[in-house]
């Protein structure tokens, strides 16, 4: 078929002075202004807020005194503001807006400097810092994100919807049936409220895009049943593009029937017990490798799988590290369980909740630009991003991935990433994953941190408002229980107790949640032991022995 443009929706007359002097916005980086006297920095307050008469939120800072030399820093979503030659009450509390709330001043009586850090929405909010006249006033101005053009259309035999935005952009996608819904938070939709009446397009039935405020962006795709998606990001870009559904012609099987979704033959000398499995499943792809020891790719030239869904959208051999991976690509998220047959293997698909009877999300907490809690060790800096992930991903997978192992594992995330560089947008998708992936639990891990070196011990959180029982009569307050019981006895940590804490990935889960803080760096005897690999491998070995017994008093009934 032919390259073709369906629409292109570009920005908004309206719009564009707003977003011409956003997009010319060069993060302020320093303001020299030395000055000998010490300001003594009065209030911090939000002066304009985030609305569609002005597109942009302000801060102001007022002093007694001019204000010194200031050097900007980002940290992740934290922006901060060292003032030379001031002094500031040491506090932190809620200033109430959209683009920054969290706001902490703190005084470096050393240095005679005064630290002011705003916790921003995004990390893709632009900002100028500039001051009055008479240097006793600083504005801190935020920006958000813009969308700038939505376009569709056929180019290279794909269908796709383009996504383009002023900075890089973070988008939230859930599927409802046919229906692809994409949430753009902090991000003003540039284009106005729009909708195709008709489409020339097989895939793309329909595309409508809204802003549900003055700063958030809605966009709905409606795709044919016959065509799967993939997404492509690309910084200010991120496009959907939409394929028709891969259908091997062997079976007629629909989709929804995957019982003998794929059979293959075994080459002389492979049995069934050498045959391992690894689900490479993660946002943005849905895969399984089946692994076979040595070089089978010309017996499979010979003899090539035979693919019976259309779930399935793609197969292929290769021989990668001294074995041979049949990796299977499908159209969403599926379990999958391999059976001997008498000509060879049986691949069955389904629903993760037709094919395990117990699932787990685990969600090592933090990860790429969010590092949690930092401490130095012995001269070393230990980041609390990288204890949860060596804890509950490198140890903790080798239990729940044994052949034996009862409970099926997914995560939030399997290396140093993350999905959305908004660490509350990245908290509320890994939330709702438990239900795209059909989880029956969701345990989050952590590391405490303190002002003070004295605190010690473990805990466990989880929220109010998600604890009714489930089917299984469990509540998030009992695995809770049974964790922090499990942990406590088994690492000889302190017991800090079960606690009710607002929390997003516990309070907006939709199975049972709970947040484990296994100790605290700030203690300097209690970091050596989070770092310790003893300790970490019965750290590992104690969640899911205990998540193992939570589905044996508790069990799903699958």
């Amino acid at each position: 078929m032919p390259d073709t443009t369906l629409f292109q929706w570009g920005l908004l007359t309206e719009l564009l002075e707003s977003y011409t002097i956003a997009s010319n916005t060069v993060n302020t980086a320093e303001i020299s202004q030395d000055v000998i006297s010490t300001a003594f920095i009065e209030s911090v307050t939000l002066t304009q807020i985030l609305g569609n008469s002005s597109q942009k939120e302000v801060y102001t800072i007022k002093a007694n005194s001019p204000i010194s030399k200031t050097t900007i820093t980002e940290e992740g979503n934290i922006l901060k503001l060292l003032i030379n030659n001031a002094y500031i009450n040491t506090a932190a509390y809620n200033l109430s807006g959209i683009l920054a709330g969290e706001f902490s001043g703190v005084y470096h009586a050393i240095e005679n400097n005064s630290e002011l850090s705003f916790k921003l929405s995004s990390t893709d909010i632009k900002y100028a810092i500039d001051l009055s006249e008479d240097k006793y006033t600083m504005t801190v101005t935020l920006y958000p994100n813009y969308v700038n053009t939505i376009a569709a259309g056929r180019k290279n035999g794909e269908e796709f919807v383009a996504i383009t935005a002023m900075e890089d952009i973070s988008v939230t996608l859930t599927e409802s049936g046919n229906y692809l819904m994409l949430q753009l938070p902090f991000t003003v939709n540039g284009v106005g409220n729009n909708n195709t009446e008709s489409s020339s397009l097989e895939g793309v039935k329909a595309v409508s895009v809204t802003g549900i405020n003055d700063y958030t962006t809605n966009i709905t795709i409606e795709k044919s049943e016959a065509y799967t998606y993939r997404v492509d990001r690309n910084k200010n870009t991120y496009t959907v593009f939409l394929t028709k559904s891969f259908d091997s012609g062997n079976s007629g099987e629909t989709e929804t029937n995957t019982e003998n979704a794929l059979q293959f033959k075994l080459p002389e000398g492979v049995t069934f017990s050498d045959i391992t499995t690894e689900d490479r499943y993660r946002y943005y792809q849905n895969k399984i490798a089946i692994l076979l020891p040595g070089d089978q790719t010309q017996f499979y030239d010979e003899n090539p799988v035979t693919v019976s869904a259309g779930v399935v959208q793609d197969v292929t051999v290769s021989y990668v590290g001294n074995q041979t991976e049949i990796v299977i690509v499908t159209s969403k998220l599926q379990g999958f369980k391999l059976s001997e047959t008498n000509n060879g293997v049986s691949v069955k698909l389904g629903d993760p909740r037709d094919i395990y009877q117990n699932i787990v999300l685990l969600d090592p907490g933090h990860g790429g630009n969010a590092a949690g809690a930092t401490r130095t060790l012995k001269g070393v800096k230990i980041m609390e991003k990288d204890l949860n992930q060596q804890i509950l991903y490198n140890l903790a997978k080798e239990y729940f991935n044994a052949p034996d192992s009862p409970v099926k594992v997914y995560y939030t995330r399997y290396g140093d990433e993350v999905r959305y560089s908004n660490t509350t947008t990245e908290n509320y998708d890994r939330a709702a994953q438990a239900k795209r992936i059909g989880a029956d639990l969701y345990v989050s891990l952590h590391m405490n941190s303190n002002t003070k070196t004295s605190p010690v011990g473990t805990e466990v959180y989880y929220n109010s408002k998600n604890n009714k029982a489930n089917g299984s009569g469990l509540t998030s307050k009992r695995l809770g229980e049974m964790l922090q019981t499990a942990l406590v006895q088994n690492l000889g940590t302190v017991n800090r107790g079960v606690k009710d804490k607002s929390l997003i990935v516990t309070r907006e889960n939709s199975v049972p949640a709970v947040l484990i803080e296994l100790g605290f760096m700030s203690n300097p005897q209690e970091l050596a032991l989070l770092n310790d690999p003893v300790f970490q491998e019965k750290a590992a070995k104690t969640i899911y022995d205990t998540i193992c017994q939570v589905f044996e008093e508790y069990p799903t009934g699958r």
